[in-house]
């Protein structure tokens, strides 16, 4: 059943897909290994020069490591932590993956609203993290899902708000090389994340890694929210 459900969703993307209409952007055929190099050191110019799809990626890149030990290593989380079975990991993924979805139906409503960037992010990560750090604190298994639940649906919201955004304040002659940037950033967070966190877990316990995992939530947050006001002087963002 699950394997029918996600045959329809693939199909009803590419029946999506036939229908956006993309501005029409001049072919540049490299072939050179040079001219490759240089392309892509244009690109990261580019991103440098512009603070705002910086901060993006920046943000892209945390919620996946941050989403990384709480859903790659949850079935040791649950045994050790929570003291379930591994019954208890599927429906804590079943109940993250529920919040992906939630997000994805909530964020076009949360971005028709006048709710700055800089607060959506501070809010966003703050919940997450606090919730993280409260399932190390009370090992309940209804916390536990009520966590899963958020971090789900505001992951899925910062995801796509910070694409959203990317994509639209990119200049059009960049969009290929900021889009292969930013699909290198995600696929690269996860084997990075993974051995690091491997690693961690031996060493300081899988409590450990998901407090350090909300500490970081918290302070990206802060931080995110203040670069905000220090690379932009007005008030849009």
């Amino acid at each position: 059943i699950l394997f029918i459900i996600d045959a329809v969703t693939f199909f009803i993307s590419a029946i999506a897909a036939l229908i956006i209409s993309l501005p029409k952007v001049e072919n540049k055929n490299i072939t050179n290994p040079k001219e490759i190099l240089f392309d892509l050191m244009d690109a990261g110019k580019y991103i440098a020069s512009n603070k705002h799809i910086t901060i993006m990626l920046v943000v892209i890149f945390v919620i996946n490591c941050g989403i990384i030990p709480l859903t790659s290593f949850l079935p040791i989380f649950s045994d050790v932590h929570l003291s379930l079975g591994e019954t208890w990991s599927g429906y804590f993924m079943t109940t993250f993956s529920i919040g992906t979805v939630l997000g994805a139906v909530i964020y076009p409503m949360l971005a028709k609203k006048n709710l700055k960037l800089r607060s959506a992010y501070l809010y966003g990560f703050t919940i997450m993290g606090i919730w993280v750090l409260l399932v190390c604190l009370f090992n309940h298994r209804y916390i536990a899902l009520t966590m899963f639940l958020l971090v789900g649906i505001i992951g899925s919201i910062i995801m796509m708000w910070a694409s959203t955004d990317i994509q639209k304040t990119c200049d059009v002659s960049y969009y290929g090389r900021v889009g292969a940037l930013l699909s290198t950033v995600i696929l690269a967070s996860s084997p990075i994340m993974s051995s690091i966190c491997g690693w961690a877990i031996d060493s300081i316990s899988i409590v450990n890694v998901f407090i350090i995992t909300g500490v970081v939530f918290l302070l990206c947050g802060l931080v995110i929210y203040k670069l905000f006001f220090f690379f932009f002087k007005s008030n849009s963002y």
